[in-house]
């Protein structure tokens, strides 16, 4: 059984965005595929062969060399000739992970059936790969970045067994392509085709390298040389093309805009000693000496090109890219960039406005540093608003959602590599990590006033999510961590922590807070109110799996803590006492329940106003409370009550809403109003689908209050069967001892003995 969770927050801790994809990058490509096209023919022939004995293919080689360019071909023939193709990066174990995950979703595994093995209590790589032996079409499963094998092998055991992600394909219309830097054919085992990509032939070098120059930056011959210089590694060529096509126009003469000017560039310095050096680093093995040499060729090529644009006025390009590259290796959402906070940190980019950050971005782009997204129409004139859509608007806006999504800064996993182990990025590692942290305490900040728990925030959540789980794994594993990046961390963790509770995805959240929590409290201390913030949502994970010990302990130390510290009024601490009361009333202690609530209402009501979302979820659960004590009527006033100021405040379809809607319908259900009580649940079902999904709890609770109506109507065998499908889903989600799935269970065996007792 694989236990995925506990990979979520190793290096590099990262988990995808909501925006992530497995289609094919076709933007990778290049407009001429040079110098590949007889391994492109081979590769195409071993996917097709229906009768091939090796379904498994890997293309091997350098950083830099082009094999993720030559997989996008491949995997575009694969597409055209009818196959499915899914695309997956293994360059950390959550993009794997996740990408895995959207694999078997589109294989038609339910949203149950993944969480549950995604969690750690079925195995994921044995579902993942039933569903593709079994899958009738054509497809393709290509894994992209697979350098370290440990990511993709079972636990305790080599990749080369093939029982982990990867496995020998049996199915005959089943293709599995990696791309990685590992050669070493004991590590792949028998099972795999390898096929090497070789850096270019000399005169494909030199084309690819003229082609991005242009005309203007010297005669072939020289191309020739300056290619063979640059190791003929298409990445470097690229670099410099990029480099000598943006110079050319110059009316400089103090920058390389020949070929011969950029080799004398390259050749000047320490760098030939680097290139054509024997020995081999202290820290490396001899069979990774052409990949150490690559590394510092293609280092040196791009900083020649930040020499140039610090010549031309942008000296902050460097260190922006050097920012970028601390950031986790996952795209990096345009509006989290902001100026205002960028350029008050440590003289970073002093002075950087919105349209100064987005033309240095613009700069490196052009010098093929940083990929950044296409314009839309009109988006060019006015920049700024990637930098801090907050600033411009006040808050954010599904708009600004959108540009975290579609908006969002990539590196080359090679540049960011190697960025990161320049000297000055070593030396000013903790500043870089600081602005980091600000960033994300900022976004995070603002968009934690509207709601982690929000169903339309959750793909901005998503985004945010690799960064900041990358920034809490650090504080964790680092002997010195600042506060300030530590309360960063923290905050940043517990806010997309919710966002993943709220998806149901209670086994990541409880990682993410675990982590945290452990953060919190070696560095800030327990009481610090980050630490009590992850100790909170600690105890909500409890809550969430039904165990109400646990929950009732976290939440009794955290009020005695908030109480201590911020008084029994503080908002923090009626929180910790509204979910401790929450906690009573689950395990039946009503009393001692309904006494909490009302005191806690009437200081939220007091302090916050009748309309506050936190006054409005005391009330509706004083109302839960007097309909569980067998009082209807005053339950129901209650609940109408919290209908019309949910709907009002929050608007009429928001989760909190339809769960006020389902429980006044539950209310007249006990009444005796059937009619009534069916229409609204009907109602509700159907939006609660359409917003949360078909396996959400807040769904299937639903489902079961309306199949318990079907019950109570002598529909018997529709409410059994309705039960049965809900406490499948209900097992796979929130596991078989929580209290949602043992009610259900409990109903199904009662309408069961009802229906046993009719045919007897």
């Amino acid at each position: 059984m694989d236990s995925l969770t506990v990979h979520a927050l190793s290096p590099p801790s990262t988990s995808v965005p909501g925006s992530w994809s497995i289609e094919i990058p076709i933007g990778r490509l290049d407009d001429a595929f040079t110098g590949r096209e007889q391994l492109l023919r081979e590769l195409n022939h071993a996917l097709e062969d229906g009768q091939h004995s090796h379904r498994n293919q890997v293309l091997c080689g350098l950083g830099g060399c082009g094999k993720t360019t030559v997989a996008v071909a491949a995997s575009q023939t694969a597409a055209r000739r009818g196959a499915d193709v899914w695309w997956v990066s293994a360059a950390t174990t959550a993009e794997l992970h996740e990408g895995m995950r959207q694999v078997a979703l589109r294989l038609g595994a339910s949203e149950a059936e993944v969480g549950r093995a995604w969690e750690g209590r079925d195995s994921a790589t044995d579902l993942l790969w039933r569903l593709l032996q079994r899958h009738p079409q054509r497809w393709l499963l290509v894994v992209d970045n697979a350098d370290d094998l440990t990511f993709l092998a079972a636990e305790h055991a080599d990749f080369a067994d093939g029982t982990g992600w990867l496995r020998p394909v049996s199915s005959a219309v089943g293709r599995v392509l990696v791309t990685s830097r590992n050669r070493n054919p004991r590590h792949w085992g028998h099972w795999w085709q390898s096929h090497t990509v070789d850096p270019l032939p000399l005169a494909d070098a030199a084309e690819v390298l003229r082609r991005v120059a242009g005309p203007a930056a010297g005669p072939a011959a020289d191309a020739k040389v300056l290619a063979d210089r640059l190791g003929r590694l298409p990445l470097a060529l690229r670099l410099a093309g990029a480099h000598l096509a943006l110079a050319a126009g110059a009316p400089w003469q103090d920058t390389a805009a020949t070929y011969g000017e950029y080799l004398a560039r390259l050749d000047s310095g320490d760098l030939r000693d680097l290139v054509t050096s024997t020995e081999t680093p202290s820290h490396q093995g001899v069979n990774d000496l052409p990949e150490y040499r690559a590394r510092q060729v293609i280092g040196r090529t791009w900083e020649l090109s930040l020499d140039y644009l610090a010549s031309r006025g942008m000296p902050e390009a460097r260190r922006l890219l050097r920012l970028l590259s601390f950031f986790a290796q996952a795209p990096i959402p345009c509006a989290l960039l902001r100026p205002a906070v960028i350029g008050d940190a440590a003289g970073l980019l002093p002075g950087c406005d919105g349209p100064r950050l987005w033309w240095l971005l613009r700069a490196l782009a052009d010098l093929h540093l940083v990929d950044l997204p296409a314009l839309g129409p009109g988006r060019g004139a006015d920049p700024s608003w990637r930098g801090d859509p907050s600033a411009r608007t006040g808050e954010f806006t599904e708009t600004d959602s959108e540009a975290y999504l579609s908006d969002a800064v990539r590196l080359h996993p090679l540049v960011r590599a190697v960025t990161r182990v320049q000297g000055d990025a070593v030396t000013e590692e903790n500043t870089y990590l600081g602005v980091i942290a600000k960033l994300l305490a900022t976004a995070s900040l603002a968009e934690t006033t509207i709601s982690p728990e929000e169903p339309g925030r959750w793909p901005l959540w998503q985004s945010l999510t690799p960064h900041a789980l990358d920034l809490v794994h650090i504080a964790d594993t680092r002997q010195e961590t600042s506060q300030q990046v530590a309360r960063a961390a923290v905050f940043t963790a517990v806010a997309v922590g919710r966002a993943l509770r709220a998806r149901g995805l209670y086994g990541r959240a409880e990682d993410v807070f675990v982590v945290a929590l452990r953060v919190g409290c070696r560095i800030l201390g327990d009481r610090h109110e980050a630490s009590l913030a992850a100790h909170h949502e600690a105890a909500a994970i409890h809550l969430a799996r039904g165990r109400l010990g646990e929950a009732e302990t976290a939440y009794l130390t955290m009020t005695s803590h908030r109480c201590a510290t911020l008084g029994a009024d503080h908002p923090d601490t009626l929180i910790s006492r509204h979910m401790l009361a929450y906690v009573w009333h689950l395990g039946g202690q009503l009393s001692k329940a309904e006494k909490e609530y009302r005191s806690i209402l009437e200081v939220r009501t007091r302090i916050l106003g009748e309309r506050d979302a936190f006054t409005l979820a005391t009330r509706y659960r004083v109302a839960k409370v007097l309909r569980d004590q067998g009082r209807p009527v005053e339950a129901r006033t209650e609940m109408q009550a919290v209908v019309v100021l949910r709907s009002e405040v929050l608007g009429p379809e928001h989760p909190r809403t339809l769960n006020a809607r389902r429980e006044l319908a539950r209310i007249c259900h006990r009444q005796g109003y059937l009619d009534e009580a069916e229409g609204e649940y009907e109602a509700v079902y159907a939006l609660h689908q359409r917003v949360l999904g078909d396996d959400h709890r807040h769904t299937l609770v639903s489902r079961s209050s309306r199949a318990r109506l079907w019950q109570d109507r002598g529909r018997l065998a529709e409410a059994a069967a309705e039960y049965r499908d809900v406490l499948r889903r209900q097992e796979a989600l929130l596991g078989e001892d929580h209290p949602y799935t043992r009610v259900t269970r409990g109903y199904l065996t009662q309408a069961t003995r009802e229906m046993d007792g009719m045919e007897g």
